[in-house]
C-alpha cells in the first residue's frame, strides 16, 4: 500500500503509483471528500469542454483543426 508523509508546511507528494493510476500530472486539481466514518477520499477534478471557453485566440482565416485538438489535450475530459 502506497504512503507518504506530512511536512511542516501541510504538503504531501502522492506516490508515482498513485499519480499514474488517477492520471494525475503537474498542476492537476484534487477534492478531499471527508467521509462520515473519518476517512478522506481524495477525486481528481475532471475539466470539461465547457472550461476550455475563450482559451483559443481566433487567428486570421478562424481556428484550425490542430488547434482545436491542442485545446482538447490541454485539458478536457470528454464522455463524463
Amino acid at each position: 500500500m502506497p504512503h507518504a508523509t506530512l511536512t511542516s508546511k501541510g504538503q504531501v507528494t502522492i506516490p508515482q503509483e498513485v499519480r499514474v493510476a488517477l492520471g494525475l500530472h503537474e498542476g492537476s486539481r484534487l477534492d478531499f471528500q471527508l467521509q462520515p466514518d473519518g476517512t478522506v477520499r481524495v477525486v481528481p477534478q475532471r475539466r470539461s469542454l465547457l472550461d476550455l471557453q475563450g482559451r483559443i485566440k481566433p487567428a486570421t482565416g478562424g481556428v484550425t483543426i490542430d488547434d482545436m485538438k491542442n485545446a482538447a489535450m490541454d485539458g478536457a475530459v470528454f464522455g463524463e
